[in-house]
């Protein structure tokens, strides 16, 4: 482990649901978030966060700057990227999904599969780190918490 990793805060089963709140927040001005979660429930908004914190929580690693969780970074080995119906179930995932629900979910692949296809392509043959998600709490940003997950993860 890098010393830069073991300065992270590695988040914890029983840290999702606060994670899952930074990240709501962080997103809520992204404009493409915007557009998927138009029209959703508080429920479906963390669904949409928590299904990749459970997912890398099984199949990579989940950290924080510090215990006080003020940001979030998600990542997994390249060869589980794809996040695959197996793959969700099997990690616990699938309770996020079902809270987002279908017809959000159905929102999403036009955005995230034409990504997801091209870095098939991309980095086929290659071994990498595929970065979930990362987010800070608004209050929080520009204050080099990003920053200091990024270059752990770098």
């Amino acid at each position: 482990m890098t010393r830069k990793l073991a300065a992270l805060y590695p988040v914890q089963k029983r840290d999702v649901p606060q994670a899952t709140a930074v990240l709501v927040d962080a997103f809520e001005d992204d404009p493409i978030w915007q557009v998927i979660l138009s029209d959703t429930t508080p429920t479906q908004k963390a669904g949409a966060f928590e299904t990749p914190l459970l997912y890398c929580s099984k199949y990579g690693e989940v950290y924080a700057p510090s215990e006080n969780l003020e940001g979030i970074a998600a990542w997994v080995p390249g060869h589980v990227a794809a996040m695959t119906p197996w793959r969700i179930l099997r990690s616990g995932a699938m309770r996020g999904a079902l809270k987002l629900g279908w017809k959000v979910a159905r929102k999403m692949e036009p955005i995230f599969g034409p990504l997801d296809a091209d870095r098939k392509v991309i980095m086929k043959g290659h071994s990498f780190i595929y970065l979930q998600i990362i987010g800070v709490a608004p209050t929080l940003q520009g204050q080099g918490f990003g920053g200091k997950l990024l270059r752990a993860l770098i």
